[in-house]
């Protein structure tokens, strides 16, 4: 979950990502095929129960089938929507069909380490700089708030 603060406001209300329904019911349905999903996918879609899911990670190739919902390779599991929204309860983008996306760079995780020991330090960050942060933090919102 993430927020962009944008100056001068806009009418954003609210917006979400997610896999469209008919793709998370296919992927649920082969699970439940090969034995990894237990419960009642119907009751849980309709009530929004998911607790009443069971998914068996101990299983061979169970974290392998897991990962199919998010991988690009599996078309008929890659159908995403986006939406944001305003005010007016009318949409400002509502996207359909969209895939993951491909082909990019991987994160390295150490791309903040310095090769330069004399560069670093095991000082812990001062208290009075988080502070600093958070207040600064509270005045940008008020400001943002007086001058809408």
């Amino acid at each position: 979950l993430a927020f962009y603060l944008y100056y001068p406001a806009v009418d954003f209300i609210g917006g979400s990502i997610g896999k469209r329904e008919d793709a998370l019911a296919q992927w649920m349905t082969d699970a439940q095929t090969e034995g990894y999903l237990t419960g009642n996918i119907t009751e849980a879609s309709l009530n929004w129960d998911w607790d009443s899911l069971s998914y068996d990670t101990s299983l061979d190739g169970a974290d392998e089938f897991y990962n199919r919902l998010w991988n690009p390779e599996y078309e008929q599991y890659d159908q995403n929507y986006a939406w944001c929204g305003n005010q007016d309860n009318s949409n400002m983008v509502w996207e359909e069909n969209m895939q993951q996306p491909s082909g990019f760079e991987e994160y390295t995780p150490d791309i903040f380490t310095c090769d330069d020991d004399d560069t670093t330090t095991d000082t812990p960050v001062d208290d009075n700089a988080i502070m600093v942060n958070m207040y600064m933090a509270i005045l940008m919102a008020f400001v943002g708030f007086v001058f809408i």
